[in-house]
């Protein structure tokens, strides 16, 4: 339970400093999005600081940062990220971890749908400092079954980077900078592991066409991935129509020709990763019940202003990383009950915080 305001000395007020700053590096980086995984700090003795549940990292400030002291004790202006308790964890294994970051950065959660640990290559275990990327066992977010996965899979391997099956990545490190390092050698890597596996299909022109509401009716805006008024073709503008028309909580489309996702125009995507479920749904296809819609020629993002709509095109791309991928290594779609589970409470809880 909260214990309501308590006097922060300045290595604290470093800490917390230190900690929005690095949310918005790893959000520059590409390797998180709006309230999408959770970092912490150590403190003194085995208290520590984490970003809080549902907070963006834009807008996020030092003083929203909770301080978590022990299994269920906290205290500050909001809840720390449900996932406070991996944290907790990964800090009593490794007396020497001073930062643990969770991403849901692309490559990386595509990989993590493996079957089995990674064995890395020379130049690979000499950027992560490791010679296998292990992959922790599924478990819903924020679970007990999730967080005894990554603490099996941390007590059997010792590794400071370390996949989620179907969710993400986790680091721990003696530093923030090391902490983002390893991050950003993590989605190189994976990358390379990614290619290696897959031919990739040939280079699709990086069209992203937006349009949004204008008052009521039918009356649109359109712009191009610049920003500048544009004027689409037929078919697009007809596509554009009838999803509003058919979702009237939707107040962007964002047109989507991405080279991934291409491979599954005309068909359907199911979802593969915990964040598709969430704020796509169980799959996209030609209908418009999720928050993409695919038709022959392109896929259609769908959002309830042109922020949301990014969000869900992020998501999609990772997705169709990941389905591509489960090509190879046999992986299967999340269980059905559990994507739905999932969505609805992204729905009625976090989908509002992030607003």
């Amino acid at each position: 339970m909260p214990k309501g305001g308590q006097a922060v000395n300045c290595d604290e007020d470093t800490k917390r400093a230190k900690l929005v700053e690095l949310s918005h590096q790893l959000l520059s980086d590409g390797l998180v999005v709006r309230t999408w995984g959770n970092f912490s700090v150590r403190g003194s003795g085995d208290d520590f600081l984490i970003t809080p549940s549902g907070r963006r990292y834009e807008t996020m400030t030092e003083e929203e940062l909770p301080v978590c002291t022990g299994p269920k004790d906290w205290s500050g202006p909001y809840k720390p990220s449900s996932e406070y308790p991996m944290h907790a964890l990964t800090y009593r294994l490794f007396p020497q971890a001073r930062w643990v970051i969770h991403t849901h950065q692309p490559y990386a959660s595509a990989l993590s749908l493996a079957k089995k640990d990674l064995p890395l290559d020379e130049e690979a275990q000499a950027a992560l400092g490791q010679e296998v990327l292990p992959v922790a066992p599924y478990g819903l977010p924020s679970t007990k079954k999730l967080h005894r996965g990554v603490e099996e899979t941390l007590q059997r391997t010792g590794a400071q980077v370390i996949l989620m099956k179907a969710h993400g990545a986790m680091i721990w490190a003696e530093s923030a900078d090391q902490a983002r390092r390893l991050a950003n050698a993590l989605e190189k890597v994976a990358k390379d592991l990614y290619q290696r596996e897959l031919s990739c299909l040939p280079p699709l022109p990086a069209r992203s066409l937006t349009s949004r509401r204008e008052g009521e009716g039918d009356a649109l805006v359109w712009v191009d991935e610049q920003g500048r008024p544009t004027t689409p073709d037929a078919a697009t503008q007809a596509n554009h129509l009838r999803i509003y028309r058919q979702r009237p909580d939707v107040g962007a489309i964002i047109t989507c020709h991405h080279a991934q996702v291409a491979d599954f125009f005309g068909g359907k995507l199911p979802a593969y990763l915990d964040d598709f479920a969430q704020i796509i749904g169980l799959k996209a296809d030609g209908t418009t019940r999720g928050n993409a819609v695919l038709t022959n020629t392109a896929a259609y993002c769908l959002g309830a202003d042109l922020d949301a709509a990014h969000s869900a095109q992020i998501v999609l791309e990772k997705n169709a990383l990941a389905a591509r991928y489960a090509r190879v290594c046999g992986a299967k779609p999340l269980k059905k009950a559990e994507a739905l589970l999932m969505r609805e409470i992204y729905r009625r809880k976090y989908s509002k915080q992030a607003s």
